[in-house]
């Protein structure tokens, strides 16, 4: 059982909806966080993903999902973010939601 129903019933459920529901219920949402992060490490430096990513502790894989706004960072890494760019934290980041 998945989705609290017997297999039979969730392939008849997926049968049953449209495109868009399919589009909508299945795939993750990003965030509704966007960012400034691209913008600042190319005007201050510029500095590349790798560099920004040691800088605050994480790897550039995470760097490069911040900037596609595929993932929201950790608190603690959206204030070094700020720090290392001398800009406040509403500065870099912004609520979408």
């Amino acid at each position: 059982m998945r989705y609290g129903l017997p297999l039979k019933e969730l392939f008849v459920a997926i049968r049953a909806m449209k495109d868009s529901e399919l589009v909508t219920h299945f795939l993750p949402r990003r965030p509704p966080i966007s960012n400034r992060v691209r913008e600042l490490r190319e005007t201050h430096g510029p500095m590349t993903q790798a560099a920004l990513g040691e800088a605050i502790g994480v790897t550039r894989q995470t760097v490069i999902a911040i900037e596609q706004g595929r993932y929201s960072p950790s608190l603690e890494s959206a204030f070094r973010i700020a720090v290392l760019f001398g800009v406040g934290l509403e500065d870099v980041f912004q609520w979408n939601g």
